[in-house]
């Protein structure tokens, strides 16, 4: 479910979520990287389409899936620095608890 002033929708495939995202992205936001957390199959488009990609949470098939295509999964730790990454090849980051990802992304908006 994607809540936005006066909008609410329901959100359910990869592709819908893609165009939210993106949908989102084109309003006038505050600067800085995208940053997508997702935890199912359905999230890899918007995932990979952020600046920020972080898979929340142990889904399986979602981390098969994932290897299946070339994509690297590195874990996001506190202290973990996430805009520097090779993208030579695909880049995710994985976190099993929101202290992790909200420790990872203040440190990095302070930098």
């Amino acid at each position: 479910m994607v809540t936005w002033p006066h909008n609410t929708r329901r959100v359910e495939a990869g592709p819908d979520k893609l165009a939210v995202f993106e949908s989102l992205l084109q309003q006038k936001l505050p600067e800085g990287p995208s940053v997508y957390i997702g935890d199912s199959p359905t999230d890899i488009l918007p995932l990979l389409a952020a600046d920020v990609g972080i898979v929340f949470g142990g889904n399986q098939t979602l981390r098969r899936v994932l290897h299946a295509a070339g994509v690297e999964l590195r874990c996001l730790e506190d202290g973990a620095v996430i805009t520097s990454v090779d993208m030579s090849v695909p880049v995710l980051f994985f976190a099993d608890d929101w202290h992790t990802i909200g420790r990872a992304l203040l440190i990095e908006s302070n930098c």
